[in-house]
């Protein structure tokens, strides 16, 4: 071998222990600022309408990526835990509101769509703008007290808002003009159980979920 390439010098060897060394101590620090990233292969699955097409359903794989993981989620819910609003609120839709410059969507609950239309008879009616209407009804002139529960991705609060002993959030859904969002918490299923059971609000007629209305729309 040439001696070009030969470390027998002992002053080489620790030469390039040490370089090794600096380079794996810079090389973890770095690694320590990046977010944890886990990407999951999930089973193939069948997905129901609005998927299917012709009575043949489509199967899709599923990819979920995963960044942070459940620390990050964790420390996501705890800053968003510590937020209180209080204010006459302006209403987006039947599940969203503004308060003290805040965006505020209603923990648990999910309402038609502002442009979602219903039916009720075989008419069509815009069930969307009627739930809006109705929590504006609800809110009107009155002060409203928001707590943090988590936040969205966009950095949008998700909270539990309350009008003096009133969850806005159990109303809504209570009177048939919201659904309990069990994806988020079973919180609201009683009340969604008594407008079922009564034929209030989108119950008295026929409507698809506003879930899967965003798939399609």
């Amino acid at each position: 071998m040439s001696p070009y390439f030969c470390l027998c010098d002992g002053w080489l060897q620790k030469i390039f222990f040490w370089i090794i060394v600096i380079v794996l101590i810079a090389s973890g620090g770095a690694m320590a600022d990046q977010p944890t990233i886990r990407i999951i292969e999930e089973p193939e699955v069948s997905q129901p309408p609005p998927f299917s097409r012709g009575g043949t359903t489509v199967v899709v794989p599923r990819t979920r990526i995963i960044i942070g993981g459940e620390s990050s989620k964790k420390r996501r819910r705890d800053v968003a835990r510590r937020v209180t609003l209080v204010g006459i609120p302006t209403i987006i839709d039947g599940d969203t509101i503004r308060i003290a410059g805040r965006v505020v969507h209603l923990y648990g609950i999910d309402a038609p769509e502002s442009a979602q239309k219903c039916r009720y008879v075989g008419a069509a009616y815009p069930c969307g703008a009627m739930a809006t209407a109705h929590l504006a009804h609800l809110t009107l002139g009155r002060k409203v007290n928001c707590k943090g529960e988590d936040k969205l991705p966009t950095g949008e609060l998700l909270g539990h808002c309350r009008m003096g002993k009133h969850d806005l959030g159990d109303v809504m859904v209570g009177s048939g003009w919201a659904l309990a969002y069990r994806k988020e918490s079973d919180q609201f299923a009683d009340a969604e159980e008594h407008a079922k059971r009564e034929k209030l609000g989108l119950w008295r007629g026929e409507f698809v979920r506003p879930w899967v209305w965003r798939i399609k729309h």
